[in-house]
């Protein structure tokens, strides 16, 4: 009975213990999967009771500076991610789509790689070369309107297909098509308000080079939509679920020269959508519309060779700082609740 007793005593020991060790490793795992960044002695002087001037941004990119590039480790290669001419065109158009589809009360975000380069840099990630925006399905409507609006009175070109078929076109007007548009609106949604697949669609300047040997130019923005109830959102063929509350109503942050609006807690949505972040060259080049090698990079060696923001509260919300080596390039201020500083320790994935 003793005996009994003893080896109950121990099962019991040996499965505290192996309790206790299951949640030390899953903090472990947790606290792996995003590290936080100290704050950098900047001198920022701070003053948690001045409102700092939010006018759009002049800075415009230090990743042209050779010894910049060639600081990180393993150097950055400058033929990658966007050159100055391309990130002042895709500023330019989703400026310009952002402004139309604000003015007709659609829902718009910046997403993916934008999202994070503009939460991390305030600019366009080093190595990435295409900017994601996504609308909401109950928006479609007005955004069909705005479609034709732009087909009618720019020369922007638009292609819609599906995520993983983009050669199969669903619905196009290329650049040498002038004709009217204005009956094939209800095609056009129809297309567009298919819930069976991802669908996504191509807004270009007809004046820039083509993608490779595609009809859409480059470079473009890439729209997909959100599905949505009263209180989440999906994607179609996507496993990720947002809570809606936590992405709209935007927030926006800056991304290059300008505003753009982001999910309005950014960092709740950058851990749904890559719970372990990779620093690393995607496989596919958007230019071109080729695949590209992969390649890795150490997260840490960015905050030596790229500018990136450091946060500090702000009775308004978030002081955001972004410096480069000590030396600060410009402050805003993001209202809202205040963000922690962000820099993931495994490398940062992006498509």
């Amino acid at each position: 009975m003793r005996f009994k007793g003893r080896t109950l005593k121990l099962l019991a020991v040996f499965l505290l213990c192996g309790i206790i060790l299951y949640f030390i490793i899953y903090q472990r795992r947790e606290i792996h999967r995003m590290t936080y960044y100290p704050k950098l002695e900047l001198d920022v002087s701070v003053d948690v009771d001045k409102q700092y001037d939010v006018s759009p941004l002049h800075y415009t990119g230090q990743k042209l500076n050779t010894s910049v590039w060639t600081n990180c480790k393993p150097p950055l290669d400058r033929s990658i991610g966007l050159d100055r001419n391309q990130a002042k065109s895709y500023t330019n158009l989703i400026s310009y789509v952002n402004r139309s589809f604000t003015a007709g009360n659609v829902s718009i975000v910046i997403v993916g790689g934008a999202a994070i380069g503009s939460y991390l840099f305030h600019d366009y990630l080093p190595w990435d070369d295409d900017v994601d925006l996504n609308i909401l399905d109950t928006d479609i409507p007005k955004v069909v309107k705005f479609l034709i609006h732009m087909i009618k009175t720019t020369d922007n070109g638009l292609y819609v297909h599906e995520y993983e078929h983009s050669e199969i076109s669903l619905f196009r007007w290329s650049c040498d098509n002038r004709t009217d548009i204005s009956h094939r609106g209800e095609e056009l949604t129809r297309v567009l308000s298919d819930t069976t697949k991802l669908i996504l669609f191509k807004i270009f300047r007809c004046r820039d080079n083509y993608a490779g040997r595609y009809i859409w130019k480059f470079p473009f923005a890439d729209i997909s939509i959100f599905q949505s109830n009263k209180t989440h959102l999906w994607q179609i063929a996507d496993k990720k679920i947002y809570l809606k509350e936590k992405i709209f109503p935007t927030k926006f942050r800056p991304l290059n020269s300008e505003w753009f609006p982001t999910p309005r807690d950014t960092l709740y949505y950058l851990r749904t959508l890559l719970p372990e972040f990779w620093c690393m060259i995607g496989i596919w080049d958007h230019d071109f519309e080729l695949p590209q090698k992969e390649t890795k990079y150490d997260c840490a060696s960015i905050t030596k060779c790229y500018p990136i923001v450091y946060r500090y509260p702000h009775r308004q919300g978030s002081l955001e700082v972004l410096a480069l080596n000590g030396m600060v390039l410009h402050k805003v201020i993001i209202p809202g609740k205040y963000d922690r500083n962000l820099l993931p320790k495994q490398p940062l994935s992006v498509w």
